[in-house]
């Protein structure tokens, strides 16, 4: 009986570390797929900044709608069960969104998740996890003011040039002045085709 427990205490450690190895491996390897609606930018292009970020092939001349968000984050995650019904509202091909997410490395499920709440809540864009430096430079970047925090979700608005015109637009909880904002930089880029 003593030998039975002692194997046991020796192999219970031994199946936990193997199950969260495999948990790690899992989250890595299962990934959904880029589709002409979601698109994953990766992160082995080494990107250190947004600048980096918004002036990607894929947003040439292009108006960018920057979403920061976590899957930890309870208000991002309400937000982005609103997204798709707000972009039916727009009918250009000269907007695109762009979700950055940053999610703790720690966490065994993160990416899991991640791909889960895209898919779930059917995020169309372009979708790309920042790593803690890229994420902590993107913070440096788009905060004007010192104290401004790292308050997430965060709504950028970024013109065709790559310029970053609104660095707190009103969001996803304000749909009406959030769509009057993107209104606004596409009319003064020249390029207005909204419903």
């Amino acid at each position: 009986m003593k030998l039975i427990s002692t194997v046991l205490k020796i192999l219970f450690p031994i199946t936990i570390l193997l199950a969260c190895v495999v948990a790690i491996f899992l989250s890595r390897s299962l990934r959904l797929q880029n589709t002409d609606q979601i698109k994953f930018i990766s992160q082995s292009e080494k990107l250190s900044s947004i600048k980096e970020i918004v002036n990607l092939p894929p947003f040439k001349n292009k108006v960018i709608v920057v979403d920061i968000w976590s899957v930890t984050c309870s208000p991002c995650l309400q937000q982005l069960k609103t997204a798709t019904s707000f972009k039916k509202r727009l009918s250009t091909n000269d907007v695109v969104f762009l979700y950055i997410s940053y999610n703790n490395k720690f966490r065994v499920d993160r990416q899991l998740k991640w791909k889960e709440t895209i898919e779930n809540n059917k995020l169309t864009g372009y979708h790309l996890e920042a790593d803690a430096d890229l994420y902590t430079n993107i913070w440096s970047e788009i905060n004007k003011e010192k104290d401004a925090g790292q308050g997430i979700p965060r709504y950028l608005i970024v013109d065709k040039n790559g310029t970053i015109i609104n660095f707190n637009a009103s969001g996803l909880s304000k749909p009406d002045d959030f769509y009057q904002e993107i209104l606004q930089v596409l009319n003064n880029t020249g390029s207005l085709s909204m419903k």
